[in-house]
């Protein structure tokens, strides 16, 4: 135990205290995991989800992005063998994408609109949770622990100055989390058209990086989650905590 021969008590103490409480913070580091659906990569919507990315990271989390336009994914085929198996038969990068979403402990969503709607890249990714669920649409018991309460955030933008054009976007979303029994983070919409106009809006820029911290502060999401006797979790979440991440016109 003790490194050399001078090494009192004390000193071998606090060297093994620092030690652990070294690993504990490598063990509880969140992971902020973004999800990007545009098909155009380094565009509007692009930018801010790297802003909130680098807000999260700011405050000390483990952050990573998946582009969903640079993977297959199919759409959903509606077969139901996942809500027997929990798994999807569907040999794409759906189910990788899958296991990301289970080691998260918050996901950001980043979308443009399309004809008052989400991406078909984007549309095509959440269709596909259907493997988390069985037939009456209850998690399926394997994954409850890691998606119940986890929060959930989203960034819309579109081209109208309205950014309220992007509400049944946002409406999607949150009936999706209300549904799932997931917790919202909150949201961020902004408008932009050409290919980088969002550098201009600080605003937008400012509450996609807020939101990326609030993802990653721990007064706001405690990483332990406590285990009943049916092997449910109930995440340490006060809803009070949660504040929207804007919506204002511009």
């Amino acid at each position: 135990m003790f490194t050399n021969n001078t090494e009192t008590f004390k000193d071998t103490a606090d060297r093994l205290m620092l030690a652990s409480q070294s690993k504990t913070n490598r063990r509880m580091k969140m992971k902020v995991l973004g999800i990007m659906g545009s098909p155009r990569i380094g565009g509007n919507s692009d930018i801010l989800l790297d802003d909130a990315l680098a807000g999260a990271e700011k405050a000390g989390a483990q952050v990573e992005k998946i582009i969903l336009d640079k993977k297959k994914i199919s759409g959903c085929r509606d077969c139901k063998k996942c809500n027997e198996t929990g798994l999807c038969v569907l040999k794409d990068d759906m189910p990788e994408i899958h296991k990301k979403i289970l080691e998260a402990d918050v996901i950001i969503h980043s979308v443009p609109v399309y004809f008052w709607s989400m991406t078909a890249q984007m549309k095509a990714y959440l269709d596909r949770w259907c493997a988390f669920f069985d037939a009456s649409w209850s998690w399926h018991k394997a994954y409850y622990p890691k998606m119940k309460g986890k929060p959930i955030g989203l960034i819309t933008v579109c081209g109208d100055p309205n950014v309220h054009t992007a509400d049944p976007v946002v409406h999607s979303f949150k009936s999706t989390v209300t549904m799932t029994k997931m917790k919202w983070l909150g949201e961020v919409m902004a408008s932009a058209s050409d290919k980088g106009d969002i550098l201009q809006n600080e605003k937008a820029r400012e509450q996609a990086f807020a939101l990326g911290e609030r993802a990653a502060q721990r007064y706001f999401y405690q990483f332990r989650k406590e285990i009943d006797h049916d092997g449910k979790s109930t995440p340490f979440i006060n809803e009070s905590q949660i504040h929207r991440g804007g919506g204002s016109k511009q």
